[in-house]
């Protein structure tokens, strides 16, 4: 935990954790309505990078898109930050009905 209370991160989100990696998601006083996302292995919480193909990054699974949401929900609703961090997240339905769409429309 000293390495991120030194890190020199400004702003207030939420965290999520899975056995092979944790995220944090943060409002940050640079661009109030963005959301920035930087990744840690949970054991050691060395950087993780978070690169994809072509170009692109990874922004979050489908757990982590739901609480964005739900936060980028909280945090404009929000007259101030101690009403934000009062926010809990309820949302539980994260089921797939089906995880080979692409394929199946690709061919």
């Amino acid at each position: 935990m000293n390495r991120l209370r030194t890190s020199g991160m400004e702003g207030v989100g939420f965290i999520t954790a899975f056995p092979h990696m944790a995220k944090i998601f943060l409002f940050s006083p640079g661009a109030e309505t963005v959301l920035d996302v930087r990744a840690f292995n949970p054991s050691d919480l060395e950087p993780k990078n978070l690169s994809r193909y072509g170009g692109f990054h990874e922004f979050a699974c489908l757990a982590e898109g739901i609480i964005s949401a739900g936060e980028y929900k909280a945090w404009a609703a929000a007259k101030d930050v101690e009403e934000y961090l009062s926010y809990r997240s309820d949302d539980r339905i994260f089921d797939i009905l089906s995880s080979n769409k692409l394929k199946r429309y690709w061919g």
